[in-house]
Parts: C-alpha cells; sequence; structure tokens
C-alpha cells in the first residue's frame, strides 16, 4: 500500500540508494576510511569490492554479505510542547553506515531539528553508554548540521559517531527524511563493553533518593 503512494521517480531513487551501485560508490568514497575502522571485516568477507549486496527485510545475511535499505521517514510534529525526535546516541553497531537525506518542507520555518554532532569529554566513553544513549555531561557538541532540504549527511558508523537531534518548539510541521542503511550481520563495534553498569546506577538513584530525603 505504501508503495502505491509514491511516484514512480522516487520509487527509483529509493531503488538506487539500496542498490549494489550505491554501495560501490559508498566503497569509492569510505573504502579506505572502512578498511582501515573494521580490518576484520575484510579478514571475513574479502575485499569490499567483491562483497553481495542485499536488500534489507527482503534477503538474507546467510546468502549477502551486507543488506542496504533507502526509505522515507516521518517524525510527528510537536504538537503540546518542545521535543527532540532523539538525544545523543550512537547507531546500532550493526549498521555499517547510516546517511540522511532532508527532505524539510517548502513551508516549514519552524526552529530546531537540526542534526548535531558531538565528541567525548576527555575521551571518555567506557561504562558510559545506556543502549545506545549517552548522556549529554559525558559530550560536548562540536558541529550542527541544519534540518534543510537536500541535505545529505553519511557516516561510517562507530563509537565516536555521536549525534542527536535539537529540540523543536511546538509547530504544525513533521520532519521529514531519507534514511540510508547498510546494514551487516553482527555487530561491526562492541558496544556492551561500554554500557553503564546499570546495577550500579539503580543503587546510587536509590541512595540519592533516600539520603535527600532523610536529611531534608
Amino acid at each position: 500500500r505504501r508503495e502505491k503512494k509514491l511516484t514512480p521517480l522516487w520509487k527509483e531513487f529509493l531503488e538506487i540508494h539500496a542498490s549494489e551501485v550505491f554501495f560501490k560508490e559508498i566503497v569509492r568514497l569510505f573504502g579506505p576510511s572502512i578498511e582501515k575502522m573494521y580490518p576484520h571485516l575484510i579478514q571475513q568477507h574479502g575485499p569490499l569490492t567483491t562483497w553481495k549486496v542485499g536488500n534489507r527485510f527482503l534477503d538474507s545475511h546467510q546468502e549477502k554479505t551486507i543488506l542496504l535499505d533507502a526509505h522515507v521517514s516521518t517524525n510527528t510534529p510537536a504538537i503540546k510542547k518542545p521535543s527532540s525526535v532523539r538525544e545523543v546516541h550512537v547507531d546500532d553497531p550493526r549498521k555499517l553506515y547510516s546517511g540522511l537525506f532532508y527532505l524539510r518542507l517548502p513551508n516549514d520555518t519552524t526552529e530546531g531539528a537540526d542534526l548535531w554532532l558531538y565528541k567525548y569529554r576527555n575521551e571518555i566513553k567506557k561504562g558510559r553508554f545506556f543502549g545506545q544513549a549517552i548522556s549529554n555531561r559525558y559530550v560536548e557538541a562540536i558541529q550542527k548540521v541544519r534540518y534543510t532540504k537536500n541535505t545529505l549527511i553519511i557516516f561510517i558508523n562507530n563509537p565516536d559517531t555521536l549525534h542527536g537531534v535539537s529540540p523543536r518548539p511546538v509547530s504544525p510541521y513533521s520532519r521529514h527524511f531519507v534514511n540510508l542503511v547498510g546494514e551487516m550481520k553482527e555487530p561491526v563495534y562492541d558496544l556492551e563493553s561500554l554500557q553503564e553498569n546499570i546495577w550500579w546506577r539503580r543503587i546510587k538513584v536509590r541512595y540519592n533518593k533516600y539520603f535527600k530525603k532523610s536529611h531534608a
């Protein structure tokens, strides 16, 4: 049903950006960086130019090395109060690369919804993640990518690709973009070793709550 709502031009656009042709462009632009960052992938699967490319949700990793996806996404508008789609995080470690192509509506003049890039404070990252998210107190913003139409950002996914979306005030406009994904079967990096100790976190929260209450 969703495909019927797409024009032939949009269908072609999405198909191309989830194809072997597009993956070859990724390899041309980012190949040396991927090889340097993840030599184990080359050892396991061979040169990037020999990888078998499939489509996510259609093909299987049993037959394909990497599964690509390109789809139009929409974030609902902030109706009652300012909100952020997602705060600072890293992407699913199974994604080799991620991309965003912004499709901002012509009449949308609302501030916010920009993509912010971050770095760790003092290079501290071990034991700071809660799932894929990380607290603002451990990071600092370094660059803003404005939410403007025809803006494209693509990055090779790793523990340093910290990013988040700035809040938007109340607005009737949704946030639109094409989401680009290249997904591997296994995580390309170890996010588990960077997780915060959940039990210790809960103990601290309960201790602080009790301590403050008993000394109020």
